[in-house]
């Protein structure tokens, strides 16, 4: 199919009006909110004929094929979701398995072109035995301590793609689930958050009835859940409100300290947060409602979501800020800033191995990655949420890829060790996804990556700006043939998306490329306001 085909004049003649009356009491179309109504399929029926009878059918084309071809491949990279035991785990799903299999092999096996890897977790074969349509939603592992191998963990699965998930405890050792005999931890469909304690204990919110979800549907309450008692019987040990959107606890290990704490998440943006103290307590953090907390060690991150005055000192909005916890919590108010935003600046996330944070930055919407490297000091110890001494942090290197290309990160075990992985993505240069040290960035060495799933010869990419009404410029990627008369005639796919301060930034269009690049389109990808390009001053 021709992109001219595409922009012939439909013939669908029916007009779409909305109208204030449209959103009333006595809304026309109101039917159409029983997404699987008889009506409503009868419908959308309707509308596909329409559409197949003006473009043709998709299935019968050679693009469809083409798309297909890339969405079933199995030369997708596998992306190491988490390293226990030494074993690299990764979670695959393609046409022999649509619902997912979880899987691990070792880095040696892993670094060869087809890996032999070894099943944890066959989630058709699991469908197919207990008549249950199972999606993958997520796991946590109990963490005993660095001298202790990997063993329990819980899983979430959710029916059918279903918000709500049964939990249920899955041994790493004999991949099998925990029985109800054993004393597993099950947890049946709902909304739950949950986190080991101890071996023996769970930090758990989700439905125990009255009271115990906010008006979100989420838990409001935190219990711990004791191996071998009843789940109703465990004691509330925190409680948030009924209008709260969700209350969860924190329980982990962070290098060579433990944190524990409860988040109070009072509505998207803003939250209390609650951490343990040496003596047992539990105090509120005293920082910006908005602003995202995390930790480094015995360090307190703090990302600013608002400008913060604090001793004198103003703080700009999309900073990053680090102090020892403890000293925090007692008073201290003397900051690390490890990213302070520009104009054309902004963090767009972040990681962290076991010395080093390293910060991805967009200026201009160009990535780079900051290494900073952390030096705990000796009076850290392995004791809830860590020392009141300071550590030191050093900023040892930048680092940035070739061209208009997006750089994210991530960590092997950053209680372990700097070993990390750096994924590499353009518009048209297949994604790469490449092993390093954190200490050693340049050294990378590249283990997997796409196939070119389209033909890309000629084309290259540029970035622009549009100018507002308001006078503001708004950057922009064009991707075209190089040479392209830029007058209006070649027809062009613009894609804009400014929501909850998520940027867009570069990645491989391998089915964009098939189906409008070869045919001579133009691809733009706009980072309007709304998204977090430039902190969250472009997305307020």
């Amino acid at each position: 199919m021709t992109i001219d085909r595409l922009l012939r004049p439909s013939t669908i003649t029916e007009p779409c009006t909305w109208t204030e009356r449209a959103f009333g009491q006595n809304d026309p179309r109101e039917w159409l909110e029983d997404v699987e109504g008889k009506a409503c399929l009868q419908w959308v029926k309707g509308w596909n004929h329409r559409a197949t009878s003006a473009l043709g059918r998709p299935t019968d084309s050679v693009v469809y094929e083409r798309i297909l071809h890339i969405l079933d491949s199995k030369e997708k990279i596998p992306y190491v979701g988490r390293v226990l035991n030494g074993l690299y785990y990764n979670f695959w799903q393609d046409e022999n398995h649509v619902k997912g299999i979880w899987r691990r092999c070792t880095l040696d096996e892993y670094r060869k072109e087809s890996p032999d890897w070894e099943s944890v977790l066959d989630l058709d074969a699991l469908s197919a035995t207990e008549g249950i349509t199972w999606v993958w939603a997520g796991s946590t592992v109990l963490d005993e301590g660095e001298d202790v191998p990997a063993e329990l963990v819980l899983l979430k699965l959710s029916r059918g793609g279903s918000d709500a998930c049964h939990v249920r405890e899955f041994s790493l050792t004999t991949k099998q689930f925990i029985t109800e005999e054993e004393k597993a931890f099950i947890v049946g469909e709902a909304k739950t958050q949950m986190m080991y304690k101890d071996r023996d204990t769970l930090l758990i919110g989700t439905d125990t009835g009255e009271g115990s979800l906010t008006d979100s549907g989420y838990p409001r309450q935190v219990r711990e859940w004791k191996r071998g008692t009843k789940l109703l019987e465990a004691p509330v040990v925190f409680e948030g409100r009924k209008d709260d959107v969700i209350v969860y606890a924190m329980h982990y290990r962070d290098r060579k300290v433990w944190h524990t704490g409860y988040r109070r998440m009072i509505t998207f943006w803003t939250s209390e947060h609650l951490t343990k103290m040496p003596d047992g307590a539990f105090q509120t953090v005293p920082v910006p409602e908005d602003a995202k907390l995390d930790t480094f060690a015995d360090q307190l991150l703090i990302e600013l979501r608002s400008d913060w005055e604090l001793s004198g000192v103003t703080h700009k909005a999309g900073s990053l800020l680090a102090v020892p916890l403890l000293a925090f919590m007692r008073g201290e108010r003397a900051m690390t800033p490890l990213f302070v935003p520009t104009s054309t600046s902004s963090l767009d996330g972040k990681a962290d191995s076991f010395n080093y944070l390293i910060l991805e930055v967009l200026d201009d919407v160009r990535c780079e990655l900051r290494f900073w490297r952390y030096s705990a000091s000796d009076s850290t110890s392995s004791s809830a949420s860590g020392g009141d001494a300071p550590g030191s942090w050093m900023l040892e290197r930048t680092f940035k890829g070739d061209g208009i290309a997006t750089l994210s990160v991530r960590a092997s075990d950053a209680n372990l060790s700097d070993e990390i992985w750096i994924t590499s993505s353009s518009y048209i240069e297949p994604t790469s996804y490449a092993i390093a040290s954190a200490s050693a960035p340049d050294e990378k060495q590249v283990l997997k990556s796409l196939p070119a799933f389209f033909n890309a010869d000629g084309f290259q990419v540029k970035q622009h700006f549009a100018t507002s009404a308001d006078g503001t410029a708004v950057p922009y990627f064009l991707v075209c043939k190089a040479g392209l008369a830029l007058d209006g005639s070649t027809p062009t796919l613009l894609y804009g998306y400014g929501g909850f301060e998520i940027s867009l930034t570069p990645s491989y269009i391998a089915t964009t490329g098939v189906g409008w690049l070869e045919k001579g389109g133009a691809y733009v990808q706009a980072n309007i306001r709304g998204g977090g390009e430039y902190g969250p001053r472009w997305h307020q």
